[in-house]
């Protein structure tokens, strides 16, 4: 495999990792059966890798700016430029109702970034 892959694979892990390989935004998960976890794993259990900022936006490669999304979810991000990082998940939102409607999933999105914003200040 060649070294660049093993390095996305390997930062890849670390996201995951730091998101208990759950979604940021619907609770999906990656079960481990007594075993560490592994790239393929994350990816059968249908974990993605999502740019807070797009690399198309000149997003960067970096920890800081990635956040464990499921393919579903990353879906609906569908690149949109600058959201800010999702909450861990809510138990008040009602989640199917958000991930199977664009315009919920928006209206999340953007009272998420309207709280970091008043966070940050």
């Amino acid at each position: 495999m060649a070294r660049k892959k093993i390095a996305e694979q390997e930062l890849a892990l670390r996201v995951w990792q730091a998101y208990n390989f759950t979604c940021a935004a619907c609770g999906t998960f990656a079960m481990s059966m007594g075993t560490p976890l592994t790239y393929d794993d994350c990816t059968m259990a249908g974990l993605s890798i999502d740019h807070v900022i797009p690399t198309k936006h000149n997003g960067p490669d970096t920890q800081e700016n990635m956040q464990c999304l499921c393919t579903v979810c990353n879906g609906k991000k569908n690149g949109t430029r600058n959201l800010a990082r999702l909450p861990v998940r809510d138990p008040e939102i009602n989640w199917v109702k958000v991930l199977h409607n664009r315009r919920a999933w928006f209206n999340l999105v953007n009272a998420q970034r309207e709280f970091n914003k008043q966070d940050a200040n």
